[in-house]
């Protein structure tokens, strides 16, 4: 995904839900300057092609039905962690080797977790630029600098509005193999979630469905022996 085929989905979504663009190009612009500064690991595009390409990946959100779905599985393949869910994961024993984050979920996991070696990709927007502040320089492991307009030189926008969607778009961007989905819930299962939230995970269903990737699947979809890896 480039931004060229992003920006109209982009204008979209920030449309519809009131979101300010030029405050996600100040806030793009500083976590431009704040990785000039940064003396930690960068990731690159060959290392998260190592990662994702042909690969099968499951994408686990945040939502509430993350163990259930998952019960006591092993995830074989890449597990991208979407914010939240990265302690979830922890705890179960699964390593997320990806954690995609705005930096509104369990940043002390998310800690953790860049500290054993996730690769954390760190996405700033309008309304998170003291958070991406002061966690970038906490995070110890790998880091990618994500945005959602325009990336200035030094930063990434591979697609998506939420960190579910944001990372399913990163693995279809490097190819993957098989991408599942565990947790992902889209609001349904939480009646009580705020009407401006539960439009933001409709525009991440839409955004999903957008991608025309044959590869995505839930997780039952993949137990029921969804398509198999190309070869």
């Amino acid at each position: 995904m480039d931004f060229e085929s992003w920006q109209p989905k982009y204008v979209a979504v920030t449309n519809d839900l009131g979101y300010a663009r030029d405050g996600d190009e100040a806030a793009a612009a500083e976590l431009a300057r704040l990785m000039e500064a940064r003396s930690g690991p960068v990731a690159e595009g060959p290392e998260l092609a190592r990662l994702l390409a042909h690969q099968r990946v499951f994408v686990c959100g945040n939502g509430p039905t993350l163990e259930s779905e998952l019960g006591d599985h092993m995830l074989e393949g890449t597990v991208i962690a979407a914010d939240g869910a990265t302690g979830r994961l922890m705890r179960r024993g699964t390593f997320p080797e990806i954690v995609v984050t705005d930096l509104d979920g369990d940043l002390e996991a998310i800690r953790k977790a860049s500290a054993q070696g996730s690769v954390v990709i760190l996405h700033a927007h309008a309304d998170n630029r003291a958070q991406v502040a002061r966690w970038l320089a906490a995070m110890e492991g790998p880091v990618v600098p994500s945005v959602q307009c325009a990336p200035p030189a030094g930063t990434r926008n591979y697609g998506g509005l939420t960190d579910g969607d944001r990372a399913v778009y990163l693995a279809d961007h490097f190819g993957a193999g098989e991408i599942v989905l565990a947790g992902f819930d889209f609001g349904d299962d939480e009646p009580q979630m705020p009407p401006e939230k539960h439009r933001k995970f409709i525009w991440g269903a839409l955004l999903i469905a957008w991608l025309d990737n044959p590869r995505v699947m839930f997780f039952d979809e993949y137990l029921a022996g969804g398509p198999p890896l190309p070869r």
